[in-house]
């Protein structure tokens, strides 16, 4: 992945003061967001110094994309062209996965590997919020696997949009929340910061 994102990013580099914003966009969801997302719920296993090496390498593409400084902040930027950050993505598809298991639209073999939180004597999806069971886990190392980040990442959404049929419109409602999230992230702070002196 850091190879393959390292060469669309020196693609963009060179071409961003030849291709409109638009195109460094197409660039970005078809070569860039592709890597990103392709088996990303496994990403959660990886160590956090290589999701950080990912992470920083996201920030380098989206400041070539936007065309700003090599040292600018970059979340109002990523709120700016409706990109989700490295992390956000992985839990996005995790509760994109969740929608489906909770409302039976995905293939059974997927769904095997997960249990809705039932009271005692019969099953309600009501029960426990609409959350999923979180299984039981007795190795670190196992904490990070998809039968269990799933289902935390599905049961900490709120009722109301857990409660929504449509996946288009719950992706879309999902989005939202992140990106309401950037939003309220705090500005920095930092005196004599050079990124806000000099290219903000």
């Amino acid at each position: 992945m850091k190879a393959k994102l390292n060469s669309v990013n020196f693609v963009i580099a060179r071409s961003k003061n030849v291709l409109p914003p638009y195109i460094r966009m197409m660039v970005y969801n078809s070569l860039v967001r592709s890597v990103m997302e392709f088996a990303c719920l496994l990403d959660e296993a990886a160590k956090k110094s290589i999701v950080g090496v990912l992470e920083t390498i996201q920030k380098k593409i989206v400041r070539n994309v936007k065309g700003v400084q090599s040292r600018a902040h970059t979340n109002d930027v990523f709120l700016e062209l409706g990109i989700l950050k490295f992390k956000d993505l992985v839990e996005y598809n995790s509760r994109i996965i969740g929608h489906g298991v909770w409302l039976k639209t995905l293939p059974g073999n997927i769904r095997s590997d997960f249990e809705y939180v039932t009271k005692i004597g019969r099953e309600t999806r009501a029960m426990g919020g609409m959350n999923l069971k979180i299984p039981f886990c007795g190795k670190k190392w196992l904490e990070t696997a998809p039968c269990l980040t799933i289902p935390i990442a599905w049961n900490g959404l709120e009722m109301e949009l857990k409660s929504e049929i449509k996946p288009h419109i719950f992706k879309k409602r999902l989005k939202i929340k992140y990106f309401d999230k950037y939003r309220n992230e705090p500005k920095c702070k930092r005196k004599g910061c050079y990124s806000c002196t000099r290219f903000q």
